[in-house]
């Protein structure tokens, strides 16, 4: 059974196959405390609890010796929005800006979690980026990242232009951090800038 609001329960389903395939009270409890493992590591509840007890009152045959146990899984789920806004100042004091960004946290009910930032300097800088993450991709130990950005810097400083580069990345970590397979790739753009220092 399952207690508290979720959107969507594949993902708990999902994680408890291994407990449901146990055919003793060992290997029920060993995928019972795997599940749990899990499911806190996709990071779309606030809190997950599991608790079991015998079932009683179960039509059984005279000679059927088998127990039952209900499996009760309580979650917790994070908020689906949040937002921030901030201000900055660059470390060479030269810049100052505004940075917004929000998060959408299990929208679609995939433990996904959709995160998109932008901010604009008080220059010409400015940076927008849009990561899609995917824990426990397809049932497996591993969380998938997607990412693109487009960011444009002001060189004016040091030289006569401003740097724009957009990219586009793709990344597969394992869950123990012990192995990664990513790919990216990226275009780079030189704006030349007129100014008093460069005319």
């Amino acid at each position: 059974a399952l207690t508290g609001a979720t959107r969507r329960t594949g993902i708990i389903e999902q994680e408890l196959d291994l407990a449901r395939r146990g055919r003793t009270v060992r290997e029920v409890s060993a995928g019972i405390m795997k599940a749990l493992q899990n499911l806190k590591q996709v990071d779309a509840f606030e809190a997950v609890e599991v608790f079991c007890d015998v079932t009683e009152n179960v039509p059984k045959a005279a000679n059927d010796n088998t127990e039952y146990t209900d499996v009760i899984v309580a979650v917790r789920e994070k908020r689906i929005l949040s937002l921030k806004a901030e201000t900055y100042v660059t470390s060479t004091g030269s810049e100052g800006g505004v940075e917004t960004s929000f998060t959408l946290n299990n929208s679609l009910g995939l433990t996904e979690k959709i995160s998109a930032a932008a901010s604009y300097g008080t220059k010409s800088t400015a940076a927008t980026r849009v990561d899609v993450t995917k824990p426990r991709f397809r049932g497996l130990p591993f969380t998938l990242n997607v990412s693109a950005s487009h960011n444009t810097a002001s060189r004016v400083v040091y030289s006569s232009y401003d740097e724009r580069i957009q990219a586009l990345n793709a990344e597969l970590r394992h869950d123990g951090g012990r192995h990664v397979f990513g790919m990216g790739t990226a275009w780079r753009d030189v704006i030349p800038v007129r100014s008093e220092k460069n005319e």
